[in-house]
């Protein structure tokens, strides 16, 4: 399993995406900024999501993303949606002040906190409400999702249980031990995570 996190802002233009997607060669990597976490950093289901020791103030993100359900490599974007029919909600950890967003920095043990998987949306659009009162919404057009798995099968085969996190939200917090957060995706229980 690969989780492959787009660093791409939800507020961010999509042109560039859809102008590599469109084009047949191989594109540039510059032009899907992402990270690859290690399959260690994923805690598991029903388990805390324990801070990390080497820094002493952390931020959650809650993000959405997309679960491949079939083999596949060089997918054209109109074919995309054939290759995954589910999405869950996930918090990332994020390095504290100072620390480079990127690379090793984002993929340490337990950073991924994954929540159940849900059948996607047949709108396209996700819904993510955190603890009753943080609302976001994101919509078919900004999370690009066909593209950005198109454009992420020409750099890799994907496979079967493939996360993809197609962008970064504003859904921030700071974490403590101790805390309790919870999301819905489109109403539906999407996260139920315990700090330690």
């Amino acid at each position: 399993m690969k989780i492959i996190a787009v660093e791409r802002r939800s507020d961010e233009q999509t042109s560039r995406l859809h102008e590599a997607v469109a084009t047949d060669a191989q594109p540039a990597p510059d032009c899907l900024q992402s990270s690859l976490l290690a399959d260690s950093a994923v805690v598991r289901t029903g388990t805390p999501l324990f801070l990390p020791d080497f820094a002493s103030t952390w931020m959650l993100e809650i993000v959405p993303a997309v679960v491949i359900d079939r083999l596949g490599k060089w997918i054209e974007p109109r074919f995309s949606s054939r290759y995954y029919s589910e999405a869950l909600l996930a918090a990332r950890l994020l390095p504290p002040e100072g620390c480079p967003e990127g690379g090793f920095a984002m993929s340490f043990d337990g950073a991924f906190a994954p929540g159940p998987h849900l059948p996607f949306p047949e709108s396209g659009d996700f819904a993510i409400c955190v603890d009753g009162k943080d609302e976001f919404s994101l919509s078919s057009d900004v999370l690009c999702i066909d593209d950005t798995v198109a454009l992420v099968s020409r750099f890799m085969m994907l496979k079967t249980g493939d996360i993809i996190i197609p962008c970064r939200t504003p859904l921030r917090m700071s974490v403590a031990p101790g805390m309790r957060i919870h999301a819905t995706l489109n109403g539906a229980d999407a996260l139920d995570l315990k700090i330690r």
